[in-house]
């Protein structure tokens, strides 16, 4: 009886790691680098050339597949972009129809914690501090709109959360949706220098203002 148990147990572990393999060789073979362009950017807001960047920046802050069943890092990164592009797990792209959720969620919090690392964080959102790198934007500003002593253009909007259970009041907005209150500033190239994404939804507009140093 012991015997056909453990013989049961050790065929159904070998379909399970079959499967797995399976599911790792179909996320790898759907490459979404192969897509044209214009759809990649559809699916993902961001071109190739963009990705590879990302990619590089990135890398050193991920962990690197241990496993032959892992999750490659340029699938992760591609899974999140997707996710942030779209806003939903469930409206994703094809290529990671084989990733579970528990799978996805583990690489949205990993690719946003590597993407949150200081070094990479200040090295693209940085507010002008010199007078030298204000100058330099004011008269970018000039050339292109004919606005004169202008640093940013700074506006504000509502991006939608899942309901949280702690201060659910605080999150949920004149619109009827739970968001967080996100305040940005842009420069005269659309290069994001400033967010603050630290106030609920249900915060007035005039209560987000920006912190800069």
């Amino acid at each position: 009886m012991s015997r056909a148990f453990l013989l049961a147990f050790a065929d159904e572990e070998r379909k399970r790691s079959l499967s797995r393999i399976q599911k790792r060789r179909l996320r790898d073979c759907n490459n979404s680098l192969d897509l044209p362009e214009k759809e990649f950017m559809a699916n993902f807001r961001v071109n190739k050339s963009g990705f590879q960047q990302v990619l590089a920046e990135l890398r050193p802050f991920l962990q690197r597949a241990q496993r032959n069943t892992a999750v490659a890092i340029e699938l992760k990164i591609l899974a999140v972009l997707n996710f942030y592009a779209n806003g939903s797990y469930q409206r994703s792209s094809s290529f990671i129809c084989n990733m579970s959720q528990p799978t996805f969620s583990r690489c949205l919090h990993e690719v946003t914690d590597a993407l949150n690392v200081r070094d990479v964080l200040l090295k693209y959102i940085k507010f002008p501090s010199t007078q030298q790198e204000r100058e330099s934007t004011m008269r970018v500003f000039m050339e292109k709109f004919g606005f004169p002593g202008v640093i940013g253009c700074i506006d504000g909007t509502h991006v939608a959360i899942i309901r949280p259970t702690d201060h659910e009041e605080a999150f949920f907005n004149r619109k009827h949706y739970h968001s967080l209150n996100v305040l940005l500033i842009c420069d005269a190239n659309l290069q994001i220098l400033h967010v603050d994404a630290s106030y609920g939804g249900a915060s007035h507009d005039s209560f987000v203002e920006p912190m800069l140093h």
